[in-house]
């Protein structure tokens, strides 16, 4: 008796960003998929260099397609081109703007969001700034009646029933033919294309979510997916309660790029991991991690008196700054780079995507400096101790466009609630801060627990290897459901 071999199931991850790629190609969770061979995984990114990335995992099951023209549309090149130009220039505004920004506002303002109705009173030059972080908070976008959610419901069914397809994902589709199809970064406007094109195929679809903020900040999800991934019990329930996702369509898994955290567990705790920055190996480091220019302009200000206070003498003695700028700062040598005096005062170029020097600086840290952002989960998932900067500097900000407001977002309230942090309002409480921990890192050691596992747990070194087998189990219903009714073999 002979038995029929085993088939190949196949499967297209959609990566539309920088952020959305580093969870899957910077992790181990791309390594994963190359120990399988019973999937064949086609990645679609923005990026032509991963295409290189991909290939030197040295599987032959992993591929690569760009964003936005994965398959070759019908109609021969002229065609093509066309569609590259209005995918470009006009699709974009279209959907995003008269689209789902409309969507967006609505679903924000309905609920309330308290980062919503901040931006919303932001200037206007900063407010068009914000579209590209996917915010819409122009108030024509609500027009008429912005807090009706009857009207709401009817946009958004609206929105998801109207099928323009893109001629370049549909002939991806075809070509590939998937079991599954998995959408990360849910409320980007440039995920619909595939999702359209994978419900009028009936692929099943998974959907991450792709940051603890997204759930209040970015508009609802699209619906019918298969499966929901969150990356921890908080989000699950802001997906039940807020965006009417039923819990067993949701698998909390964990954050994969937090899973080298764990392998370093057993790490002595001043083990001297980072050599590439210059860091005296007998120093206690204040690591300052940068944000964005856009959210934190004034930060020059704080590396400048920190940066003044280790050279007097102010924390004590044998203590060394390092500055990690933002991965996306390029902005970092007028902001940051005056201020370095090697080797008590560095500062380091910005890291796209390599993880482990994060995971070495962090482990090194005796305190992190930063300014509302998820480094802080990282530093507390190392068990490094944590200074929330809350004040402008010395700049007089707006209240509107102050980082003290961040703090009130609903996403990192949690955070503050835990007390796993220290929240600081002032250059004072900075220095007190920043002494006290170094004088007893065990201070405030509850609230990091506490926030550990409200927000960061499971936190095993399993979450990618969830991921991965989530996605391979949907594909192997996918694959028997098409056998089993005379589909692809």
């Amino acid at each position: 008796m002979t038995t029929e071999p085993r088939r190949t199931l196949r499967v297209a991850i959609v990566l539309p960003s920088g952020m959305a790629t580093r969870t899957f190609l910077d992790t181990h969770v791309a390594q994963l998929f190359a120990e399988r061979d019973d999937l064949d995984v086609t990645f679609v990114t923005p990026h032509d260099s991963d295409d290189d990335r991909i290939a030197e995992l040295g599987a032959r099951h992993l591929h690569w397609r760009p964003l936005r023209c994965p398959g070759a549309a019908s109609g021969g090149d002229r065609g093509v081109r066309w569609q590259r130009r209005l995918r470009k220039g006009l699709l974009p505004w279209f959907h995003g703007w008269l689209g789902y920004g409309i969507l967006a506002y609505r679903f924000n303002h309905i609920h309330g969001f308290a980062g919503h109705w901040q931006k919303r009173r932001m200037p206007f030059r900063r407010k068009l700034r914000e579209i590209g972080a996917g915010n819409f908070v122009f108030r024509f976008l609500g027009f008429p009646f912005p807090g009706s959610r009857l009207l709401y419901r009817a946009l958004y069914r609206a929105y998801y029933s109207w099928v323009a397809p893109d001629r370049s994902v549909e002939a991806f589709m075809d070509e590939l033919k998937p079991d599954v199809v998995v959408l990360t970064y849910l409320q980007y406007f440039g995920m619909r294309p595939y999702w359209i094109a994978a419900r009028r195929r009936a692929i099943p679809i998974i959907g991450i979510v792709g940051s603890w903020d997204r759930p209040t900040t970015k508009g609802p999800l699209p619906p019918t997916l298969v499966r929901y991934v969150a990356l921890n019990q908080i989000m699950r329930r802001e997906l039940i309660e807020l965006h009417g996702v039923s819990g067993d369509r949701i698998e909390v898994i964990g954050w994969p790029q937090m899973d080298q955290y764990s392998d370093l567990s057993a790490s002595p705790l001043r083990e001297p991991l980072v050599e590439s920055a210059a860091i005296p190996s007998g120093d206690k480091l204040i690591l300052y991690a940068g944000n964005s220019p856009r959210l934190v302009p004034h930060e020059s200000d704080l590396v400048a008196h920190i940066a003044q206070a280790v050279k007097s003498g102010k924390y004590g003695p044998a203590v060394t700054l390092h500055v990690r700028p933002h991965p996306k700062d390029e902005e970092w040598r007028t902001r940051f780079e005056a201020h370095a005096e090697p080797p008590r005062i560095t500062v380091e170029p910005p890291e796209r995507g390599n993880l482990k020097h994060l995971v070495g600086l962090l482990r090194r840290a005796d305190v992190v400096i930063s300014t509302q952002g998820s480094v802080s989960l990282d530093a507390v998932a190392m068990g490094s101790c944590v200074v929330n900067v809350a004040f402008d500097g010395n700049v007089d900000v707006p209240p509107e466009l102050s980082i003290r407001q961040w703090y009130e977002m609903d996403h990192y309230r949690p955070v503050i609630e835990s007390g796993g942090t220290r929240v600081v309002y002032d250059f004072d409480e900075l220095d007190a801060a920043i002494r006290a921990y170094l004088d007893d890192p065990t201070l405030d050691g509850r609230g990091r627990e506490e926030l550990r596992r409200q927000i960061l747990e499971p936190l095993d070194g399993r979450s990618g290897a969830r991921l991965v087998e989530l996605i391979a189990a949907e594909a192997r219903a996918s694959g028997g459901a098409q056998c089993a009714h005379g589909g692809r073999p």
